[in-house]
């Protein structure tokens, strides 16, 4: 599975872009990344891999509805991304981490992916 696979398919979850990256200049953005994961070696069929997704809004009510919904919309989903048949589990509730030294809200999510 691919990065651009991941973030095409969380565009369509959050009605906007998300991005791999998170450039300074830009203050209402949504982020994902791939950050590791695991095979089960009770199920060597199965890929299982983790990923962030971070949002950073001026807005704190915006960013944690966002993020709450993004949440929501994605624990216990079984989607198609890519090729591949998709479970994703939410790993935490949203964290807000407070603000940047631009004062922006910023809240992380942490997902399991697991496909084959």
């Amino acid at each position: 599975m691919k990065t651009d696979d991941l973030l095409d398919f969380l565009e369509s979850v959050v009605g906007g872009k998300v991005i791999s990256y998170l450039p300074e200049e830009l203050d209402n953005v949504v982020m994902a990344r791939f950050t590791g994961g695991t095979r089960d070696e009770e199920l060597l069929t199965l890929h299982d891999r983790s990923f962030q997704v971070f949002i950073r809004d001026r807005d704190d009510e915006k960013a944690e509805q966002l993020a709450l919904d993004v949440e929501r919309e994605l624990h216990g989903a079984n989607v198609q991304i890519g090729s591949f048949m998709c479970s994703i589990f939410s790993k935490h509730d949203p964290i807000p981490l407070g603000t940047d030294a631009k004062q922006r809200y910023m809240y992380s999510m942490n997902f399991e992916l697991q496909y084959q």
